[in-house]
């Protein structure tokens, strides 16, 4: 047993291509024991039941991944035991998930089963138009969003003719020395894996993250685009090219080598990476700008801020002003957007969770917790 190591991470997100998922990524299908896959309505007790289940397989010691919602980052949409090979999943909309191997690996848990569907019937119309509503909600965030994606691409543009690669290519090929000279190459044939998820959501709440449970490694790499003594607006957005370039070919590299590695990405632009772990040796290589930045005292900076021209730049300072202008202002509508969405999110979980049977739920969810630790014994 590794030990009851707790992890917060997001496996999908509000982002600038409309809701992304990385659901496929939370645990490998073929090397699962077992996948509880939970459907049924909001407000019937899914997050409930996964933290309630995964607290106690905690208390026995073993390691749990947390998967937050990103519409409501207080809610759970999975939870994994690494060491038990086992994770129970929300399959229901916007991350629809059925069983790919049933009977054999998943296991469907139908929570619509404990609901009295007369009560909810009485309420038909307003679900369907608060239903509607969040609709319209996500739809109007999502096209901001893409306006916001295409303001911070206008400030990438500016950057990117000015950018001093040769030192970016020096960068990325020391750092890349570091990481893997002493290191023997995996056992032939062997493939790298990439596991793919984000370490941060747009969310009702605004930009959260959780890296300080992700960066646990003992070694931390830390590459600084963003500096406020001496920064030119849209710094933190323009320098982004430069930390995917190293983070991409360190990246390239490990799998080369057949190691497995953890690629965290970009909240707005879910295929850009942002931060990467290779658990094997025990290092981690995390971006650091206005938007997120661990706040371990130990890593070793990697500053980045200073690798393009100043001077250039500075004659385009009231654009790359108004452009960071308006990301902020884009951003904050999106994000008042899916606040909005939540409220009547919240609104419809009441009709739902009034007509449940949160006993007879609460046998199943008994049921299943000792499932997975008398398993977890024969094993």
């Amino acid at each position: 047993m590794a030990g009851n190591i707790e992890r917060h991470i997001f496996a999908g997100g509000n982002t600038g291509l409309g809701f992304f998922s990385y659901y496929d990524y939370i645990i490998n299908w073929e090397e699962a024991e077992r996948i509880y896959i939970l459907k049924g309505g909001p407000g019937v007790g899914k997050s409930t039941f996964m933290k309630e289940i995964s607290s106690e397989i905690s208390e026995k010691g073993y390691s749990v991944e947390y998967f937050h919602c990103s519409s409501d980052s207080s809610s759970l949409d999975g939870v994994v035991f690494k060491e038990l090979k086992v994770a129970i999943v929300d399959g229901t909309a916007p991350h629809v998930i059925d069983p790919r191997y049933p009977g054999a690996v998943d296991v469907i848990i139908n929570l619509g089963d404990f609901w009295n569907t007369d009560k909810i019937k009485k309420h038909r119309q307003e679900i369907i138009e608060k239903r509607r509503e969040i609709k319209k909600c996500f739809d109007r965030a999502y096209r901001y969003l893409k306006a916001a994606s295409l303001i911070y691409e206008d400030i990438s543009a500016y950057f990117k003719n000015y950018i001093y690669y040769d030192e970016i290519d020096r960068i990325s090929n020391e750092l890349s020395g570091m990481l893997f000279s002493n290191q023997e190459v995996k056992k032939e044939g062997r493939e790298g894996k990439e596991r793919r998820l984000f370490a941060g959501a747009i969310t009702p709440n605004g930009l959260e993250n959780y890296l300080e449970s992700i960066l646990t490694t003992s070694k931390v790499y830390k590459l600084q685009i963003y500096n406020e003594k001496y920064k030119i607006s849209g710094e933190s957005e323009g320098l982004k090219t430069a930390a995917e370039k190293i983070l991409t070919k360190i990246r390239d590299n490990a799998l080369e080598k057949g190691y497995f590695v953890e690629s965290f990405y970009c909240a707005l632009f879910p295929e850009k990476i942002e931060h990467i772990v290779i658990p094997e040796l025990d290092v981690s290589v995390t971006t650091a700008n206005k938007f997120h930045n661990i706040r371990r005292h130990d890593c070793e900076i990697i500053e980045l801020n200073k690798l393009y021209d100043k001077k250039v730049l500075s004659r385009y300072r009231d654009f790359l002003t108004e452009d960071e202008n308006e990301l902020k202002l884009l951003l904050n509508t999106a994000i008042n957007s899916i606040k909005v969405a939540k409220s009547y999110h919240h609104e419809i979980e009441k009709y739902y969770s009034s007509s449940m049977d949160f006993e007879k739920l609460k046998q199943q969810r008994e049921d299943i917790k000792n499932s997975i630790i008398r398993d977890a014994l024969v094993v």
